[in-house]
């Protein structure tokens, strides 16, 4: 018994000190966090050539954003050609946006517009031509 029970005592103590000096060597080399991705709302423009002809203009989009660590649905928006996706600021955003054009009151068709942008900053104007 007493052999077993100063066993035990070795290994709770060589356990403490390990871990004590794993714990101290563990400071000096604990990775950095990494940075927090920064990101922001864009305002997203359809120009008005998006629609191919010069009577018709963009009055409803509809957009997918994908970056880096994540993606933005922007569900019909109807009554003008903007629409305000979060994105990653500072990294490469690719797009699939659905325009749907009006003349007047009435839908005449609807266009896809695909590309990619940089936004660098919270709130920036970002304008897509065809």
């Amino acid at each position: 018994m007493a052999i077993m029970t100063e066993s035990k005592t070795s290994g709770s103590l060589a356990g403490a000190i390990a871990a004590v000096v794993l714990g101290l060597g563990l400071v000096g080399i604990a990775p950095q966090a990494a940075s927090a991705a920064s990101y922001g709302y864009v305002y997203v423009v359809a120009d008005k050539s998006v629609c191919g002809t010069p009577s018709a203009s963009p009055k409803g989009l509809q957009g997918n954003f994908m970056f880096a660590g994540g993606s933005s649905t922007i569900n019909w928006d109807r009554g003008d050609a903007v629409i305000y996706p979060r994105v990653a600021l500072g990294t490469r955003t690719t797009y699939q946006i659905n325009v749907e054009c009006y003349v007047g009151t009435r839908a005449v068709g609807y266009r896809v517009l695909t590309g990619s942008f940089t936004a660098s900053y919270h709130q920036q104007s970002i304008r897509l031509f065809s």
